[in-house]
């Protein structure tokens, strides 16, 4: 298996501008958060550490096409949780990709009026393995 490409797009969208409450604490949307949550000090880091672990979890005999929405909450101490599968084509890559994101290392959390906030954010990744 060859994996041609794996193309990740942090989505920005846009499923309303107001806050949902969840366990007393308020998940905003990126769009009213002065500083959306970030992953490493690199602008490819989160590219090359979903790139990385995600082909590790794949199946060494899967081939194909693959399209993947996710939607996580990264949290004040900069924990991800939440983290759900929107859409997908197979239960190969969507387990793998919720898999990945359970697991990841904290991020630096987003910041509202100068204080850490929790914040949703989707991420859409597009497989093509040959």
């Amino acid at each position: 298996m060859k994996l041609i490409g794996l193309f990740v797009v942090v989505l920005f969208l846009n499923t309303g501008c107001f806050s949902q409450n969840v366990k007393n604490d308020t998940t905003y949307q990126y769009l009213l958060v002065d500083e959306v949550p970030r992953f490493g000090e690199k602008g490819l880091d989160l590219f090359k550490y979903l790139y990385d672990d995600i082909y590790s979890k794949l199946p060494e005999n899967f081939g194909g096409t693959d399209k993947v929405l996710a939607s996580f909450v990264v949290d004040t101490n900069g924990e991800i949780n939440d983290v759900n599968i929107i859409k997908s084509y197979t239960n190969i890559c969507a387990d793998a990709v919720k898999d990945v994101l359970s697991t990841m290392p904290k991020w630096k959390p987003g910041k509202l009026n100068g204080k850490y906030v929790r914040v949703r954010l989707f991420l859409e990744l597009v497989f093509k393995l040959e």
